[in-house]
């Protein structure tokens, strides 16, 4: 009996560390920065319900200078880092993609130019004059729901 157990035991252990040897190209795989010009997000997707915050502006991850009037946004690491083009985050295949907020029946376009390093993946931070068009700045934070146009 202890030889067919430890067999056994031996035969588990060798399929899992073969197993997770195969597993982990994989893994892997899924955090490599996208290099064939093609979007892994669906930019016709949504919508998606999150978070809308404000931030003050200035340059951007997508490498343009903003003010506080724009109509812009920034969308969560989460998202942004998935079209990732090499090391430059200018190069992001959202950069100056178009979404549509909403709230309370009213609906407001931006367009994104902004990786949001503390949103939750489907949180949207947004300046202070889009944010305006939902509520008061004093506010800080309200649920919306957005999607890509």
């Amino acid at each position: 009996m202890p030889f067919k157990l430890n067999t056994m035991l031996m035969t588990m252990t060798a399929f899992l560390l073969i197993g997770g040897t195969i597993a982990a190209p994989t893994a892997l795989d899924v955090s490599k920065p996208n290099t064939d010009g093609k979007l892994i997000t669906e930019i016709s997707g949504g919508p998606y319900s999150g978070d809308l915050t404000w931030f003050d502006t200035g340059l951007g991850a997508c490498g343009r200078w903003n003010v506080d009037t724009d109509y812009i946004a920034a969308v969560s690491h989460i998202v942004f880092d998935r079209e990732a083009r090499g090391t430059n985050p200018n190069n992001n295949g959202l950069c100056g993609q178009k979404i549509h907020i909403q709230r309370g029946g009213r609906t407001v376009e931006a367009t994104v130019v902004d990786r949001c390093e503390g949103c939750k993946e489907n949180d949207i931070d947004v300046t202070p004059s889009l944010f305006q068009q939902f509520g008061n700045l004093d506010r800080g934070r309200m649920d919306v729901i957005w999607w890509w146009n």
